[in-house]
């Protein structure tokens, strides 16, 4: 009985936190919205400080997806917020209720990939309000949303060799492309302005399907030469169409 009603109050708090998310940003008091997210993750801090540390760090997607919702929504254009908002706050509930309490490989990495394209997204979309002149902040923030995704995605395999190596190496990689998509901070409109998606977090999805697709074959034992080709092959194909078909300008 005891842990039916906790998973009720549970699932009633998860429910809550986008509606109130929604409610918040509606009324332009973003600011109370990011902080009933932050204050939904009181659990992170609810036992002995010296676990805070390695509960953030286990925490951290979870954060930067509820952190990048309230961003997104509040970024969304005034024409298209009657349809954006209301998506993203439904899209935030899903999270909560179905997916961040998964634990498979499958579902771990959807939340890393999850986790790393609405990282990217809300930074690249607030560059040009809140970060113009602040190149440092921009690729440090990048660099921790890569940390976080890989170490989330790395976190369903066991036994993983140089594993603190894989995850420098990735938020290097990230902190990179962060600077180049800084000086060219291309952004797609969808018809009738209803979604804009940052050409970085397009990018880094594609090469983050491809070093994970490649992770996971040489995890099991069967990587090949062609596989590897395979990849490497489809992200050259999708930057070729990139460089041909974008518009690039900016100034460094």
């Amino acid at each position: 009985m005891k842990k039916q009603v906790a998973n009720t109050v549970y699932l009633a708090q998860n429910l809550a936190v986008p509606v109130l998310v929604f409610i918040f940003v509606r009324q332009d008091l973003a600011l109370l919205a990011f902080l009933t997210v932050l204050l939904s993750k009181w659990r992170v801090v609810a036992i002995s400080p010296r676990f805070w540390l390695a509960n953030i760090r286990s925490n951290s997607c979870d954060i930067i997806v509820g952190l990048s919702t309230v961003a997104l929504m509040s970024y969304a254009p005034i024409s298209a917020t009657e349809f954006v908002n209301p998506l993203l706050a439904l899209l935030y509930g899903v999270w909560l209720v179905f997916v961040k309490p998964k634990s498979g490989r499958s579902i771990v990495t959807v939340q890393a990939f999850i986790c790393q394209f609405y990282g990217l997204s809300a930074l690249y979309l607030l560059v040009d309000t809140a970060f113009d002149s602040f190149t440092w902040l921009v690729i440090l923030f990048a660099w921790l949303v890569g940390r976080a995704s890989v170490r989330h995605f790395l976190s369903s395999y066991e036994d993983v060799e140089n594993k603190p190596v894989l995850i420098t190496l990735w938020a290097f990689l990230i902190a990179q492309l962060a600077w180049v998509f800084w000086v060219w901070n291309v952004i797609y409109v969808l018809p009738s302005s209803v979604f804009a998606v940052p050409l970085i977090a397009i990018i880094s999805s594609v090469v983050t399907y491809a070093a994970g697709a490649i992770y996971h074959v040489n995890y099991e034992s069967k990587l090949q030469k062609r596989f590897v080709i395979q990849q490497a092959l489809f992200v050259a194909a999708v930057l070729i169409l990139v460089i041909s078909f974008t518009r690039w300008t900016g100034q460094v």
